[in-house]
């Protein structure tokens, strides 16, 4: 058949109803009339893609079209998983630290994976480059060339700001660029310089998922971005932020938003949540990590039914000297918390005496109380060890260690807070400890946040002051 210009209108209209026939989405056969489109107006002809018919005909193809985007999101929850499960299938702590770095930056960046790796065509590479990542001040920044509605090769700055914690992204991102080789070409390539591929990225994603039951859920590589639109809509960003950062040229990011609609219309009525912060040394930080991977409430400890969100912060090794700085470094990028937990003091004992450990403990956090005076302090017990450091008698630094949260938990009352107990955790526990005798074991675990997810119920719904009481056994979650 002789190609004429500009198409009779009759082939037009075969044109798109073939389309139509073989189950091409709507949106490619609007892409392939835009193209004739094109040619008309930059050949100075007619252009019979704006006649009625044509224009009615793209319409009733939107209507008509069954597709459904299924694709489930992954949620804040589901990355901290995913990246924990990675040292148990990864081959090398290379390809863990490349692959947590991806999936953080997918996530925290509202990434396409064709913008993070290399696409089979060769003629459209969109993948980052080493010259395109750099950190400044805490601030992850990326330049995307183009991507798949940038074909002008315009360009644009992705800026993440640090979120702290393990799953950082501008930390994970730090780790890999100090053991990533020294090659240019796209930033995220195995230790061999091979840039990692779309199969590679989503075999890991596979492996992750099926790691943890999760192998037949419709979740893809493009969960992360959908995760992050809708994360960002429970969070409460408007749609012009959500559109800009995921750069999005349209109000297609609407279809990347997951919330059902009763989800929709209890966040319309709902109060403010309830922010919970945990911070305190490595039992805070293995806590956190047992709750993400092993509670069956996940890292929230299931108690969003009581409006809490928690947001745990445990550092290996903390003193007590880096409390107040820590908190106002957090203060930087979060708002005050309505009840700030602190489990630290274990590592001080032996290494400080425990009288001027005491005073040092109160004084900070009545400092902090005059700073924050909405914000109710929670005193965590410093648990018991079957080992402490530099003990010459062990007796001695358990009798240390309950005079201090006798005394701390006392002050800490009297200025309107709460007092946490783990009466089960005991030096002569059988079971509860690993090996050093220091950190909690899997059951240890299971003993402490069950105690702290009883507390932080009592201090919500109760107005309690200590929990739990002597005597007081579970179950420990109420509804």
């Amino acid at each position: 058949m002789l190609l004429t210009w500009p198409p009779p209108l009759e082939q037009m209209i075969r044109f798109i109803a073939y389309n139509s026939l073989i189950g091409r989405a709507p949106r490619t056969v609007r892409q392939y009339v835009s193209g004739i489109a094109f040619h008309c107006k930059i050949n100075n002809i007619e252009d019979i893609t704006q006649k009625f018919i044509v224009r009615k005909l793209l319409n009733g193809l939107d209507k008509s079209s069954l597709r459904v985007d299924n694709r489930l999101p992954i949620t804040f929850d589901l990355l901290g998983k995913l990246v924990s499960i990675l040292p148990a299938i990864c081959i090398s702590k290379y390809e863990e630290t490349l692959f947590k770095s991806m999936f953080l930056t997918a996530y925290f960046g509202f990434f396409r994976l064709s913008e993070l790796v290399l696409s089979k065509s060769p003629d459209v590479q969109h993948a980052i480059s080493v010259d395109n990542v750099s950190i400044v001040s805490d601030m992850l920044q990326i330049f995307v060339q183009s991507s798949k509605t940038d074909q002008t090769g315009k360009g644009a700055l992705v800026q993440i700001s640090s979120v702290g914690g393990e799953f950082c992204p501008v930390m994970a991102v730090k780790q890999f660029q100090l053991v990533r080789p020294s090659l240019p070409g796209p930033f995220y390539c195995h230790f061999s310089g091979q840039p990692v591929s779309r199969y590679q990225f989503n075999a890991v994603l596979k492996k992750a998922l099926s790691a943890l039951g999760l192998a037949k859920t419709n979740i893809k590589s493009h969960s992360f971005r959908i995760g992050a639109a809708t994360e960002a809509a429970l969070a409460g960003l408007s749609d012009t932020e959500i559109k800009g950062l995921g750069r999005w040229q349209s109000s297609a990011f609407k279809s990347y938003i997951r919330i059902p609609v009763n989800k929709i219309i209890f966040l319309r009525i709902a109060v403010p949540r309830k922010v919970i912060w945990i911070v305190g040394s490595s039992i805070i930080k293995w806590a956190a990590y047992h709750a993400r991977v092993n509670h069956i409430g996940g890292s929230q400890l299931d108690l969003q039914r009581h409006n809490a969100s928690l947001f745990w912060q445990g550092k290996g090794g903390m003193r007590w000297y880096q409390v107040y700085n820590r908190i106002h470094h957090l203060l930087k990028f979060e708002d005050r918390p309505h009840i700030l937990i602190l489990h630290c003091g274990g590592n001080d004992i032996a290494q400080v005496p425990v009288l001027l450990l005491r005073r040092k403990i109160l004084r900070t956090i009545q400092i902090l109380k005059h700073e924050m005076p909405d914000v109710t302090f929670v005193w965590s017990q410093i648990l018991p060890r079957q080992k402490w450091r530099n003990e010459i008698s062990h007796q001695a630094m358990e009798k240390a260690r309950k005079r201090l949260n006798s005394y701390i938990a006392t002050k800490v009352i009297a200025l309107g807070g709460g007092y946490i107990r783990y009466p089960e955790i005991t030096d002569s526990s059988t079971g509860l400890f690993r090996d050093d005798g220091v950190h909690l074991s899997h059951m240890g675990n299971e003993l402490f946040l069950y105690r702290l997810q009883q507390a932080v119920q009592a201090f919500l719904k109760d107005n309690a002051s200590v929990s739990p009481l002597v005597g007081e056994d579970g179950p420990w979650l109420r509804n």
